[in-house]
């Protein structure tokens, strides 16, 4: 399932839809008049039905400029305010006004299970979405009590996790969090990050026919993935997510659109029409662990040279798999997971890679079965988060990818700085970090090796002139993803 259930979309806040929920509330109103003075007050009932009906139209939207649809649970037990993972609205408001929609046949529906129904725009809703087109808009900021999240996994009475799907999944529970002054300070800086995101305008720059190339790869079911991938631009604001019912596991930062696109893609961004640069901790998680246990790698150490013959450090073709492998064992908690296949590793076995492993990084290969890989991501989510604040209050927009951040590429070397200064700071370690390229349009699906190879040939290959700022995009009007930036512009002109 692709669908993202309706209350996980963001309200948007445009005059354009909000005729629109004046218009379903209407509908709402006259089909389900209250001829009693029983219950909520007038002024509360109007105020849910317009919440609900925002919220609605909102995922709606959204799902159309993405060519989805949406998830509306049907039972009543999915509703419920101030129980963890529930929708946070009257099921019987909202029941209600899905059924004002369907009378005003702005949607169709499709039944996948009992427990909800996927519904899309049709008829005039559709034709109002049409008009409005593809377009940023500002939002509301997420609800404070979902800005944090602790979920645990559920076991077997043996304690053994349990799984289910065709890729055996663990099974996943949202838990309640405790009320505690950490969790308000994550809280308090988590909306601080997200009214900094929703103040710009996170897109791409891609012709439409790459764009459709990139919907279409999203969307394509991949071996190993149970859901599939869609393209929510308006999904920016962000989420910590702690695990194992612990707030010290965990507590990486998800949500936002740019973080579920292939790395490969990373490099077409933009950020309020400006071309942006990534940076990535090197060996993050191995080195993290290694401070911890009062091991410091120095900044120049290659952490995944761990003696495989021939190494050719950052450019050897190994390093991109074996970096999978070690995050994958650093991550087995259950001891579960096969290290390569039978065929082995580039012609080395998998006991002969454990070795090498193992007598590179003995502290390291030590706690294994400590459960040491959500804990090391708690360390780098404290990272993250210090990274972020630090940008923001300098003015720079800065997106998270876990270990690496997106910032317009003139702040490149900025950013570098306070990565490393943040790591040390919470590590009392050093660390180095890697730069990526920018992409033109052009450029668009080759890897990062080939385009530096085109510019060898040619250095004025990928070069935008004026920095890739707002002149360059207004060039090119056609461009679905030129309107998205186009109309950010101009309300950003009236802040």
């Amino acid at each position: 399932m692709s669908e993202l259930r309706f209350d996980w979309h963001p309200i948007l806040e445009s005059p354009a839809l909000e005729e629109l929920v004046e218009m379903l509330m209407q509908q709402v109103q006259t089909m389900f008049p209250r001829k009693s003075n029983k219950g909520a007050s007038p002024k509360k009932r109007n105020s849910a039905y317009k919440t609900i009906s925002a919220q609605l139209i909102s995922s709606l939207y959204i799902s159309w400029s993405s060519d989805d649809m949406v998830s509306f649970p049907v039972r009543p037990a999915a509703y419920k305010v101030g129980r963890s993972g529930s929708v946070q609205l009257s099921h019987e408001y909202t029941y209600e006004t899905y059924k004002a929609l369907k009378k005003l046949k702005w949607i169709t529906t499709k039944d996948s299970k009992k427990e909800y129904t996927r519904i899309k725009a049709s008829g005039g809703l559709k034709s109002a979405f049409e008009d409005i087109g593809v377009r940023w808009m500002p939002q509301k900021l997420q609800p404070r009590d979902e800005l944090v999240v602790l979920r645990d996994i559920k076991r077997d009475k043996d304690g053994k996790p349990l799984r289910s799907g065709k890729y055996r999944k663990k099974e996943k529970y949202q838990c309640d969090l405790p009320n505690t002054p950490e969790v308000d300070l994550w809280r308090d800086n988590l909306e601080y990050i997200n009214a900094e995101l929703t103040k710009h305008c996170i897109a791409l720059d891609l012709s439409n026919i790459n764009l459709a190339a990139l919907k279409k790869e999203l969307a394509t079911k991949k071996e190993g993935q149970e859901y599939y991938k869609r393209l929510y631009l308006h999904r920016v604001q962000l989420t910590r997510i702690f695990s194992r019912g612990s707030l010290s596991k965990g507590g990486r930062f998800y949500r936002g659109w740019w973080q579920s696109i292939p790395e490969i893609h990373r490099p077409h961004i933009r950020i309020d029409g400006k071309k942006v640069i990534e940076i990535d901790y090197s060996g993050i998680s191995l080195r993290i662990i290694s401070a911890q246990c009062g091991v410091n790698l120095p900044a120049e150490v290659d952490p995944y040279d761990i003696g495989l013959p021939n190494w050719q450090g950052s450019k050897d073709e190994r390093r991109k798999p074996l970096k999978k492998i070690i995050n994958a064992l650093i991550n087995d908690e259950d001891g579960d997971y096969k290290l390569v296949g039978t065929k082995g590793f580039y012609g080395v076995t998998p006991r002969e890679l454990r070795k090498l492993f193992q007598k590179t990084h003995p502290v390291v290969y030590e706690r294994l079965a400590d459960g040491i890989g959500l804990e090391s991501q708690f360390v780098d989510s404290q990272i993250a988060e210090s990274v972020m604040l630090k940008m923001f209050k300098d003015g720079v927009v800065c997106l998270p990818i876990h270990d690496s951040f997106l910032v317009p590429s003139g702040y490149h070397q900025i950013l570098s700085s306070v990565m490393k200064d943040t790591f040390r700071e919470i590590n009392g370690a050093e660390i180095s970090v890697d730069v990526d390229i920018v992409k033109t349009d052009q450029l668009y699906g080759l890897k990062k090796d080939e385009v530096l190879e085109q510019q060898k040939a040619d250095p004025e290959v990928g070069i935008l002139r004026g920095a890739g700022s707002w002149d360059d995009l207004h060039q090119h009007q056609q461009k679905l993803t030129t309107k998205f930036i186009q109309s950010w512009h101009g309300w950003s002109q009236t802040q």
